[in-house]
């Protein structure tokens, strides 16, 4: 199915609710059935390469070759070749390298802050033993540079604005800044349907990466929104009280001391009591705004302000945008029942490219949606 093809159906579901009621059970029965034969096919392919992967890497008995070139009588240098004492010796490196790291981060490691003591899964999520992963599908620009693997100089900076005051900042700034601190036990929920707790990062209350600004009272009283924009077009939009909330931190490095990776988005705002679609990953802008405007997917299905919870843990139903929640819902449940089926290696692998698809699918309606806007405006 072609790209206009799958948006004019999605589209049509999506204006057509009563559709979706009368043909739950048929839409329910057929996702059944091809998500058990995408299971089978799967659980092949990872069984398949995970036995090449352990015979490439082990011998027969399951020894790892660095491991079992320590026990005497079992295997000496001259069974190994010099291409296996070589690849000893790199592993050996790592080791010492990583050993080595752990003291620096161990010497360095900020104080441990406040645990996020709201640990409860949203009503329709599930746990998943990893932090998944889901963008845009859109291929970061070339300007776009920041390195995770190069802790002095990763080359990443933020542009942080409120009316005419501007200025860049970098990680060596905030990590500067007296609140650096760690963060435990911090929540991750998807408005897809799944949920990870128990991260741990490293980062910067948010009250004092604005405070950088300098704002005078009467500058710090007319913010009312945050404006999140990032190097693949995404855009998200904060209320203030959201971005001022005492949970609220910039995230700079893992539970490990090493930089968020690019696959999670690099430095980025973390607000546990929001949905995790509210921290923009690769940021590159933060703009304090008087007026509100809509970002990616406030523009699609989301909630203005997608809260989770109130400060004092109070459950708050802020995922869907009005109008939206019986197709959005929907396909939550359906989200559900692929984890189930699917298991939680499968549900990963399907989030990262069926989210990747989404995402391309959501910018084309986007940019549908604006292309309708601009002639309406030229009409009138």
């Amino acid at each position: 199915m072609r790209w206009p093809g799958a948006v004019s159906w999605v589209t049509g579901l999506a204006g057509k609710p009563e559709f979706v009621t009368k043909n739950m059970w048929a839409l329910v029965l057929q996702g059944i059935l091809f998500l058990c034969a995408l299971r089978f096919a799967f659980k092949m392919f990872v069984g398949s390469k995970a036995f090449v992967g352990q015979s490439a890497t082990s011998t027969p008995g399951g020894i790892d070759s660095a491991e079992s070139a320590s026990l005497p009588g079992l295997l000496d240098g001259k069974a190994l070749g010099r291409k296996g004492m070589r690849e000893i010796a790199k592993k050996q490196a790592l080791k010492e390298k990583f050993i080595a790291q752990q003291q620096v981060i161990q010497e360095n490691e900020p104080e441990p802050a406040q645990r996020h003591t709201n640990q409860s899964i949203p009503k329709g999520n599930f746990s998943t033993p990893n932090w998944l992963t889901t963008d845009l599908g859109v291929k970061l620009p070339q300007d776009y540079k920041y390195d995770a693997n190069n802790r002095e100089n990763p080359g990443w900076e933020l542009t942080i604005s409120c009316g005419d005051k501007e200025r860049k900042v970098t990680l060596a700034e905030l990590e500067a800044l007296p609140g650096y601190k760690v963060y435990d036990d911090i929540p991750w929920h998807c408005v897809t349907g799944w949920s990870h707790l128990g991260l741990k990062f490293m980062g910067v209350p948010l009250t004092q990466v604005v405070g950088l600004l300098g704002l005078s009272d009467q500058e710090e009283k007319e913010w009312k929104f945050a404006y999140q924009s990032c190097a693949d077009g995404y855009t998200c939009p904060v209320f203030r009280e959201d971005l001022l909330d005492p949970s609220a931190f910039f995230a700079i490095r893992d539970g490990q001391g090493d930089l968020l990776s690019s696959k999670h988005g690099g430095p980025r705002l973390a607000m546990p009591h929001l949905w995790g679609w509210k921290s923009a990953k690769w940021l590159t802008k933060l703009e304090l705004v008087k007026n509100y405007s809509p970002g990616f997917w406030e523009n699609l299905t989301c909630h203005p302000r997608g809260r989770i919870c109130t400060q004092d843990g109070t459950p708050v139903e802020e995922r869907w945008a009005d109008g939206l929640g019986l197709v959005s819902n929907f396909l939550t449940g359906m989200a559900n029942i692929w984890h189930r089926l699917l298991g939680p290696k499968a549900y990963a692998f399907f989030m990262y490219y069926g989210g990747k698809a989404v995402g391309k699918m959501g910018s084309v309606l986007l940019a549908k949606k604006n292309d309708l806007s601009d002639s309406s405006k030229k009409r009138l």
